[in-house]
């Protein structure tokens, strides 16, 4: 019979995995990492001055190839020259390249201050959760299960007054439909992963 104490445990890699492929745990932990008291401490290391460095550029630039796609996307779709959509694709996948490189080098300052303040076994005896708990209270912020809460709800909201929208105010409720929807709830996603954005929802929308 496997051990019951052992289930729902974390290990620096399951965290560290977490972290590139779950876009809420990215979007706390690169939140957490930017809170200044740790932040100016690990500036201080020119290892980590540069890391901070180009996760600033990585932003940035996701943001304009982001806009960027965004007006392809809406230029190719209202001028109805569709051959655009072969410049989102490029663009998405620029994107998706920047966005990969943003995680690593967020990871990479997190593995730094997971492993500093605690070693493996004690990790192994906490969930991603609890140590987001610990954090949260360290330095003031939501715990990553208050962030994920308000983040679902406000995009819940949203996805649920457009959808009310289309279907009686203003109906559309035919094929377009479910596109506007699917590009509606992009723009969410895009919008609450700016920093000032997500720094207010999480912070102020009612949990």
């Amino acid at each position: 019979m496997a051990d019951e104490s052992n289930k729902n445990v974390s290990t620096v890699k399951s965290i560290l995995s977490s972290i590139k492929t779950d876009w809420q745990v990215f979007q706390w932990v690169d939140f957490l990492i930017h809170q200044t008291p740790l932040q100016s401490e690990l500036s201080t290391i020119k290892e980590f001055a540069t890391l901070y460095q180009e996760i600033r550029l990585a932003l940035i630039t996701k943001i304009l190839v982001n806009f960027s796609l965004l007006g392809v996307f809406l230029f190719s779709v209202m001028t109805k020259q569709y051959y655009y959509l072969g410049v989102c694709l490029i663009l998405f996948g620029v994107s998706l390249f920047i966005d990969s490189k943003h995680r690593n080098r967020t990871t990479q300052v997190f593995r730094h201050v997971l492993t500093t303040d605690y070693d493996e076994p004690q990790i192994f005896q906490m969930t991603l959760y609890q140590i987001s708990e610990i954090y949260s209270k360290k330095f003031s912020i939501a715990s990553l299960t208050d962030a994920i809460s308000r983040i679902e709800k406000i995009t819940c909201m949203v996805v649920v007054l457009a959808f009310t929208a289309f279907v009686f105010v203003y109906p559309v409720f035919t094929y377009r439909t479910y596109p506007y929807i699917a590009l509606l709830y992009a723009l969410l996603r895009a919008f609450i992963c700016l920093p000032k954005a997500y720094q207010h929802i999480i912070t102020n929308f009612p949990s």
